[in-house]
């Protein structure tokens, strides 16, 4: 496996699950550029759990999902503030910003662009909750508007795990959320502030065939 680490920097493989690797890297100026799954986190990197779990990151600020891949296949990257966050090509991605405003760039399917954080992103059991809420996303027998409302009210495979006003918390906005349409077909869904308070430049507001941008309140 390719990685953009020099000698002197440490790759972690710290937990495999379906055959996706979850790497970390300790330099704050590298990019991450493999595996299904990646999480920041402000604390140190200790305790790693083998293939049990999957343990704190650090120091990684920008990080780019992979692409292509069996039907199904999806990134999940979880920001930790002032990030940017690549989605893959080929399939689709869940890009959250969390606490400040980061850039966030999907892929040429579509995606979920979050500017803020998410009741998911620190939970014990948030591999759990992404991966039912990428089932359902990356769902091929339904069309957007079904798999929008099932991650928002539920009824789909994302059961309980919903992404919604209830569940979503803005970051004051000021982020970039880029969809990367990659055609007419193309529709992403959009969680933030409002859109006025966030950089959306490829954003369709057509009411039949757009994207939805759903504001979302601060964290309580």
């Amino acid at each position: 496996m390719q990685t953009p680490f020099a000698s002197d920097e440490r790759l972690v493989l710290s937990h495999q699950l379906g055959g996706s690797l979850f790497i970390a890297g300790t330099d704050p100026a590298q990019e991450i550029s493999e595996g299904r799954f990646v999480r920041h986190e402000l604390r140190a990197a200790t305790g790693f759990s083998g293939f049990n779990g999957f343990s704190a990151i650090s120091n990684i600020q920008n990080v780019k999902g992979a692409s292509g891949g069996a039907a199904g296949s999806s990134n999940v990257l979880i920001g930790n503030g002032g990030n940017v966050l690549t989605g893959g090509d080929g399939r689709r991605n869940l890009l959250s910003a969390s606490a400040t405003a980061s850039q966030l760039f999907g892929g040429n399917d579509d995606d979920i662009l979050i500017g803020g954080t998410t009741n998911w992103d620190s939970d014990p059991q948030w591999q759990t909750a992404f991966t039912a809420i990428m089932a359902e996303w990356t769902r091929t027998d339904l069309g957007y508007t079904d798999r929008v409302n099932h991650i928002m009210n539920g009824g789909g495979l994302n059961d309980p795990f919903l992404l919604n006003p209830a569940t979503v918390f803005n970051n004051d906005g000021g982020n970039l959320l880029q969809g990367q349409r990659g055609g007419a077909m193309d529709r992403n869904l959009f969680f933030g502030l409002d859109p006025a308070a966030e950089m959306l430049p490829d954003f369709n507001a057509d009411p039949d065939m757009g994207d939805l941008f759903v504001n979302v309140p601060p964290r309580p």
